[in-house]
């Protein structure tokens, strides 16, 4: 996923600094990083980091052409930093630093929840899944447990295998259970719940293989783990205009007072948003092992 220590390193400054000193403040830059849309989570938190009160930020040519605004001239402008895909770093511009045209109310305000999910959404949440060794399969054993997540194993003497869609899938490793039957009625709070579990996943706390594009955490405390996963689905179903459960789960810290638990990871966490977030929207195939195989065909170019 990253450099062995990079998440630590991140982490531990976050400490250091205080960033958030509690569960409200917590829950805040989880807001911000939701409403920053146009950016990944990680870049949308480095903006919040940078700028506690920014609203909305673009790209100097966005502003010109998208939105008919221009920088500044009355007083200084200090650009933002975020990390740019294949390169070092961009820069962009917070919306007060900017003049012109006022921007859309749903612009300085993207969150509406529509409580939506489409089949296609469905689907390509579902095969993405699959593509990364996880089968979600539906039961209604009476347990009261929307959904759980953990390693696969066959039924014993059955001999039964999961059929695949795709030559290139890899073996399942994993199980989603969903309680009850997909239908258009539900399908919203299932797809929630997937993401929750999917957090779990991405966070590590089911554990991995080098291969995977999650860390390998399968020690983390519950009260550590529920709060990441938590964590994950609140940031997901929001960019994705969806309610869910999270919100109140992480609001419940700050009607208590409680600061957020010791050993919870803000770089994991928006790492895993971020790979479900793309998981729902757009088909892919795991990102780390082409990586290293282009890396590998690299090297071999080199010598």
């Amino acid at each position: 996923m990253a450099r062995p220590d990079a998440a630590a390193h991140f982490d531990e400054l976050v400490r250091r600094t205080q960033i958030y000193r509690n569960s409200a403040e917590y829950l805040e830059a989880l807001r911000v990083v939701a409403a920053l849309s146009g950016f990944s989570p990680f870049n949308a938190y480095l903006l919040q980091v940078q700028r506690p009160t920014l609203r909305f930020a673009a790209r100097l040519p966005d502003w010109e052409w998208k939105f008919r605004r221009t920088v500044r001239s009355d007083r200084p402008v200090f650009p933002l930093v975020i990390l740019k895909p294949f390169g070092p770093v961009d820069f962009v511009i917070d919306y007060e630093d900017t003049q012109g045209e006022p921007l859309p109310q749903q612009v300085l305000e993207p969150y509406r929840a529509h409580g939506y999910v489409s089949s296609e959404s469905w689907e390509c949440l579902m095969r993405n899944a699959r593509r990364r060794g996880v089968l979600v399969e539906f039961r209604d054993d009476g347990s009261g447990a929307a959904g759980s997540i953990g390693p696969y194993s066959l039924p014993v003497g059955t001999g039964w295998k999961p059929q695949k869609l795709n030559k290139e899938e890899p073996p399942v490793r994993y199980r989603v259970q969903l309680s009850g039957q997909t239908t258009q009625l539900n399908r919203a709070s299932q797809f929630v719940t997937l993401l929750h579990e999917l957090g779990h996943l991405c966070c590590g706390h089911v554990g991995g293989i080098s291969s995977d594009d999650w860390p390998q955490r399968p020690h983390e405390v519950p009260q550590v783990a529920e709060f990441e996963a938590e964590s994950v689905a609140f940031i997901v179903c929001r960019r994705l205009g969806l309610d869910s459960n999270s919100e109140e789960y992480l609001a419940g810290y700050v009607g208590r007072g409680e600061d957020v638990p010791h050993g919870v990871s803000i770089y994991t966490i928006l790492k895993a948003a971020g790979l479900i977030e793309g998981w729902a929207t757009k088909l892919s195939w795991p990102q780390k092992p082409r990586k290293e195989a282009s890396e590998r065909r690299r090297r071999g170019l080199d010598q």
